[in-house]
């Protein structure tokens, strides 16, 4: 009875711990869910602002790439036409995002539209008036040349919204106008929707004013609001942070968190789902709240189960007999093998799964020692279990219970079966030591050759990873691993050194901050290719692009990555990749693509055809363009048809083209004229070089034809020009480049008197005159290296010493480098018609008389007079000249000695007048005097004066002795005054208020007041 007490007490004792410990433990576990509701809360947050920052990134570069594309369509505004700027724009929108709706549109200084890649007229015709408008505003009071953000704006012609940036266009310092780009809200809306966030959870992009500009979801019913409130929009509000809110809208209650972009004047705010989010995180607290209290009542049964065998124990006083037990049913429905040891260590019980597991009978396995059937059991290093330490007799020996020990055995087929086993040792007070074993086990075979395969897996994979580390460390390529989710990226120290860093330099390790090493140019490429692969529209990422490197200069990188674990939705979570230093290839790429296009250039440029055939069969491989312009086939034409035989024609022979490409072939090079036919019919003359040429690892024949049609007519008309040479009638004369007689022709003898013997070899210098000054000579030669030919009048020396006038033409005579070959001069005696010239010229422009210049040669020289006082800033006079007494002279004396008396006067005034000055006589003894150069107008007036005094002084005639006097009337020019006919006007009028003055005397014109 007492021992039957004991075992119930202990029952009972064993129940309350059961029950204290669930107390205790379901108490942790509310604390501990508590602390994970609060740790995903903080999740939330942080992920809201690593998603808020990487958008910002995003569309920093997306914002950035359009300004510069707005710079440079006002860079090229004052420059082109419109329809060259329609054509720019078509290169600057494949330049820019698909989708992204881009206008280019110009302002005027009025506010009119003048250029727009949509309707810039309304619908009556008129221009449209932007004046009003925000941006332009903003722009036209504004000094300073900064981009403005503004918007939305509706677009009635797509019937949708857009954002503008728009910069001021400055010419001389002065407004000229405003250049505008306008965005699609939906564009950016749609950006901002591919942010990985649930259905609702929201991007959205403010300006800083509060001023929707796109959201990624209903977008159509907020765009163009404005909000207030908000933290973001305080004015000492940080550049990030966050705020709790329940959106108007559908009342989900979210965490919301902004930032600001760093060089345009807008706000990302991304909010997160709070329900989505703790959901969850609810959700795996009451699954593990069920799976806990599943676990607590398994506890609390095993505890009952064990009481219940302790107070059967109890009761029957531990007489262990298989046909004693009361729990049979319960025995034999336990899932675990359960063997039940005397203290000699022989099996006497053994339930169903224990049969199972090792395949024996209950009736074979009852009354089995340590080795069952003779298999040996082993432990989990693989050495055999010994009799002493064997887990039943250790357990029988020592009285401690065995725990979650690993064994394994063979059965007959020789396969190994792991088990799990647990001993408890059996006591009773009445027996002394221990009165048996009970040994409980479960199978994990498969459990243990998974973990064996998974150990040679990762074995594998330890060995591959060295394998792979040291193969990137041989072929020096930096690797990655990149946290798409929280935007984190790890280098090794490959990927450092590549940019010129030490890895323990690299504090940032935050994909967007290195994405700003990027080149801008290539970051939507990037991104473009980031996006594909994440769309599953690629097998992996591969991406060429520039990287900063340290010291400030670009490097070109070949990145290539695979997204390693991706979300059950199919978003990429993990991502690692290889980055390799290709800045050589790259710069050998871009010499041989230089060096193919010269080449390429080179071929398809020469003036002359070139074939290259196959020296085997005499097949065309290839061809140029010149070729082909030559012939008049196509290159494909000429390839399929191989023409090589098709110019064979009457009186050259197919028989005798084949025996000159067996010449090439022997002798390595020939060169022929041949007679060609195009592919019209008609035939040309060409001279064929061929040569045999190693291209490539393959021997070719290379020919180059060159059309000679030319040079066949050229030395025709050389013929015909050494004919004409030889009997033109005009002297010609032929130099080399440093000026040397070459040739002349027999007229060149005839007109300078000098022989061939005498010239060739001599400078043409032989014949100067000596008339021309060394600044004609050069003036000249300058003229000709320029212009290439000079023409002209030039005196020359006669053998006999005689100089005569000619007109000369001389052409330089270049190669085709352009270096000068020749001179040829051409000219001719002019002598008799320069004779002529001159005389009509004095005839026409000079009294007969007196030799004075007349009324037409003094309409010139006024006009020099009035651009030099313009030039030189200074004063002429024009004189009218009457004499005083002269018809009595004609009366008394006669004609003879009137005319005497004229020339007479003219050459006294002559001898006081300068050389730039001018007397012209008008007819009869009226003249004008021209007085250019003066520094003051009272200059001329001692001129005027020694003038009158010459006039008065007595003059020899026939049969005596005539005086005369001179009234002269002066008109000055003036900055309001310098028309000729003005002044002659002016001068005359003075001139007759001198006569009634009392005459000889001068009188300057003054205005009269009006």
């Amino acid at each position: 009875m007492k021992t039957r007490k004991h075992y119930r007490a202990i029952a009972v004792l064993l129940l309350l711990f059961v029950a204290a410990s669930s107390l205790t433990y379901w108490w942790r576990l509310s604390v501990d869910h508590e602390r994970q509701l609060n740790l995903a809360k903080e999740r939330t947050a942080q992920r809201a602002q690593q998603l808020a920052e990487l958008q910002a990134w995003h569309l920093e570069a997306l914002f950035h790439t359009f300004h510069i594309a707005l710079l440079r369509f006002r860079d090229c505004f004052p420059n082109k036409k419109s329809e060259d700027l329609l054509l720019e724009v078509k290169k600057l929108r494949k330049e820019l995002p698909e989708g992204a709706l881009v206008h280019f549109s110009i302002v005027n200084p009025q506010g009119y539209l003048i250029f727009s890649t949509f309707p810039k007229m309304r619908a009556d015709g008129k221009s449209i008036y932007f004046g009003n408008r925000e941006h332009f505003k903003v722009h036209r009071y504004a000094k300073e040349d900064r981009p403005f953000i503004g918007g939305p704006v509706a677009l009635r012609a797509e019937k949708m919204l857009a954002v503008i940036i728009s910069r001021p266009i400055f010419e001389a310092n002065r407004f000229n106008g405003v250049a505008v780009v306008s965005i699609s809200v939906k564009h950016l809306s749609e950006k901002l929707a591919r942010t990985e966030m649930d259905k609702q959870d929201s991007a959205n992009l403010f300006l800083s004013d509060g001023t929707f500009l796109a959201r990624s979801n209903g977008w159509e019913k907020s765009v163009g609001t404005r909000v207030s409130g908000y933290p973001f929009l305080e004015p000492k509000a940080p550049a990030t942070g966050l705020y709790h809110v329940n959106a108007h809208a559908n009342e989900v209650a979210r965490t919301f968190a902004w930032h600001r972009l760093e060089h345009f004047p807008m706000i990302v705010t991304i909010g997160l789902n709070d329900e989505s989010i703790l959901g969850s995180v609810e959700a795996f607290i009451e699954q593990s709240r069920i799976r806990n209290l599943a676990g607590t009542g398994l506890a609390v049964a095993v505890a009952l189960l064990l009481a219940m065998m302790l107070e059967w124990s109890g009761r029957q006083q531990f007489r262990i007999d298989a046909n004693e037990l009361r729990f049979r049913d319960i025995f034999n429905a336990m899932s675990e093998g359960v063997v039940l040891r005397n203290a000699l260590g022989t099996i006497i019980a053994a339930n169903p799964a224990a049969e199972k597991i090792y395949n024996i009978p209950e009736q074979e396995l009852i009354g089995q020692s340590s080795l069952i059937n003779g298999r040996k059991l082993y432990k989990e290093d693989g050495t055999e279990y010994t009799q002493d330490d064997h887990p039943a007799m250790f357990t029988l020996k020592t009285g401690q219970p065995i725990k979650n020990q690993i064994a394994h055995f063979y059965d007959d087929k020789n396969h190994a079966h792991y088990i799990n086993f647990n001993t408890t040792p059996i006591k009773e007070e009445s027996i002394p030591g221990v009165a048996g074993v009970l040994i409980t086990f479960f199978d994990v075979t498969e459990l243990k050759n998974y973990e064996n395969a998974l150990r040679k897996n990762e074995q594998q994979y330890r060995e591959q990873s060295q394998r792979l580390s040291e193969i990137i460390w041989g072929t020096n390529i930096g690797t990655w691993e990149w946290n798409v989710r929280s935007g984190e990226i790890q280098f090794n120290d490959r990927w450092a050194e590549m940019l010129g860093y030490e890895l323990n330099e690299i504090t940032t390790t935050r994909i967007d901050s290195w994405m700003t090493h990027t080149h801008p140019e290539d970051l939507l490429r990037v991104r473009k290719l980031l996006d594909e692969y994440f769309a599953h529209k690629s097998e992996s990422y591969e991406c060429e692009m520039r990287m900063r490197h340290k010291n400030g200069q670009w490097i070109w990188v070949l990145d290539r990555g695979r997204v390693v674990k991706w979300s059950s939705n199919g978003k990429p979570l993990r991502m690692s990749g290889t980055r390799q230093d290709i800045t050589k290839r790259k710069e050998i790429e871009q010499a041989l693509i230089e060096s193919q296009s010269r080449l390429s250039q080179i071929f398809d440029s020469v003036n002359d055809a070139i074939f290259i055939h196959d020296a085997d069969t005499g097949d065309i491989v290839d061809v140029n363009r010149r070729m082909c312009d030559m012939f008049g086939f196509t290159r494909d034409e000429v390839i399929e048809r191989r023409m090589f035989w098709k110019s064979a024609r009457p009186p050259y022979s197919k028989t005798e083209a084949h025996m000159k490409f067996q010449e090439v072939l022997q002798k390595g090079e020939c060169t022929y004229e041949w007679l060609a036919y195009r592919k019209d019919g008609s035939t040309l003359w060409v001279e064929i070089n061929m040569r045999v040429a190693q291209i490539g690892n393959v021997r070719r024949i290379l020919s180059v034809v060159r059309d000679i049609c030319d040079r066949r007519k050229a030395q025709e008309k050389l013929r015909l020009a050494a004919s004409v040479f030889e009997g033109s009638y005009e002297g010609i004369m032929i130099c080399d480049a440093n000026n040397i007689v070459v040739d002349i022709n027999p007229a060149f003898s005839r007109i300078t008197g000098y022989s061939r013997e005498e010239i060739i070899g001599k400078s043409p210098g032989i014949i100067a005159s000596g008339y021309q000054t060394p600044e004609f000579y050069e003036e000249m030669w300058e003229t000709l290296q320029k212009k290439g030919n000079w023409h002209g009048e030039i005196w020359n020396r006669h053998k006999n010493g005689t100089v005569y006038s000619e007109m000369l033409s001389i052409a330089c005579i270049r190669d085709d480098k352009g270096a000068v070959q020749n001179y040829v001069a051409v000219f001719t005696d002019i002598s008799q018609l320069k004779e002529h010239e001159a005389e009509l010229f004095r005839i026409s422009h000079y009294d007969p008389l007196t030799g004075a210049p007349n009324r037409r040669l003094l309409s010139d020289r006024l006009g020099q007079a009035q651009l030099h006082a313009k030039r030189r800033n200074n004063f002429f006079a024009v004189c009218c000249l009457d004499l005083d007494g002269f018809k009595p002279v004609n009366d008394l004396y006669g004609h003879e000695a009137g005319d005497r008396v004229l020339v007479t006067i003219v050459q006294r005034i002559q001898n006081v007048l300068r050389s730039e000055d001018t007397i012209a006589r008008l007819g009869g003894d009226e003249f004008v005097l021209v007085l250019s150069d003066l520094a003051a107008p009272e200059e001329c007036y001692g001129v005027l004066e020694r003038i009158l005094a010459e006039i008065r002084t007595p003059i020899p005639v026939p049969g005596g002795t005539a005086s005369v006097s001179a009234s002269i009337g002066v008109a000055m020019s003036s900055s309001e005054t310098s028309d000729s006919d003005v002044l002659l006007r002016q001068a005359d009028q003075a001139m007759y208020s001198a006569k009634d003055a009392g005459r000889d005397r001068y009188c300057v014109f003054k205005p009269q007041p009006e």
